[in-house]
């Protein structure tokens, strides 16, 4: 009954003040595709940066440089993440309802709701497994990802930070505002469409005689078939035994934006701010 009553107070909240939340979301999403479209810098990026950031405030996942990175990028004001997320902050806080998007990590089937959630449950236990086994680790098509300066800040790895020389330009642009030390960290400019990402990883002192572990975060979908397979393929065939590489994947129905409305929303989604989806993996059996 308890649990009822907490459900019918969160819903309530989050219904009063839907008006608020859908004008800070919309414009949230304006802003981030006109600068997506003035400088080529990716807007998806930031879809995993504002999960992380909910995670943080609400104490599940600490991540301090999250929202100093967050507070520091361009088209983010503290205004338009309250417009945003402060009914659902509210609404858990009197209801004492914490909702699957707020949890970490969440229970299992993931949702289109907690897919974030779990994929970065998925990628922070990956990573900590293979920390004792590797002496590199490299965060390809890194966005806004902000592991390296807190869980990979005292471990005795290189890490290397791979991703568009836009991109990479806004980021440390944002670190340095936000006084954040990045001197562990070797940032390396590369296209995945349009060069082999690690010739570029070499010359930056990158040595694939010693084990790696590569987190490829939320990057595939967006990338050519050819991109994906030779990104693989390197991993597999041109670095040492111990390596290793982590990835996730959308399914083809979703990349296709047919099917459910979820689907055909992401799809859409992408398309407007100028990243649309390419790559997908087929997830149902078509038969014999």
């Amino acid at each position: 009954m308890r649990k009822i009553i907490a459900t019918v107070v969160f819903i309530a909240i989050e219904l009063l003040l839907l008006p608020i939340s859908l004008i800070g979301y919309v414009w949230l999403a304006v802003k981030l595709i006109l600068i997506s479209r003035r400088t080529g810098m990716s807007a998806t990026a930031y879809s995993p940066l504002f999960t992380r950031w909910m995670l943080h405030e609400t104490g599940v996942r600490k991540d301090l440089a999250c929202k100093r990175v967050l507070m520091s990028l361009p088209g983010i004001s503290a205004l338009n993440l309250h417009m945003l997320t402060g009914s659902t902050f509210l609404a858990a806080r009197l209801s004492g309802l914490q909702p699957g998007f707020m949890n970490y990590p969440v229970t299992l089937p993931s949702t289109i709701m907690t897919m974030v959630n779990h994929r970065t449950a998925f990628f922070d236990k990956a990573l900590l497994d293979h920390l004792d086994k590797v002496k590199q680790v490299v965060i390809l098509g890194a966005g806004w990802d902000t592991r390296a300066y807190n869980m990979l800040k005292e471990d005795r790895v290189r890490v290397f930070e791979v991703d568009t020389a836009k991109t990479q330009r806004v980021k440390q642009t944002a670190l340095q505002q936000a006084g954040i030390d990045t001197a562990h960290v070797t940032f390396v400019t590369a296209d995945f469409n349009r060069e082999p990402w690690l010739d570029s990883l070499k010359r930056y002192n990158f040595d694939p005689k010693q084990p790696a572990f590569f987190l490829w975060e939320g990057v595939i979908y967006y990338l050519e078939a050819e991109a994906v397979k030779a990104t693989i393929n390197a991993v597999s065939s041109q670095i040492t035994s111990g390596s290793a590489i982590a990835f996730d994947y959308f399914c083809r129905e979703l990349v296709a934006g047919v099917g459910r409305l979820t689907f055909r929303y992401g799809a859409k989604w992408s398309q407007a701010v100028g990243e649309p989806l390419q790559f997908g993996i087929p997830t149902e059996s078509t038969g014999p």
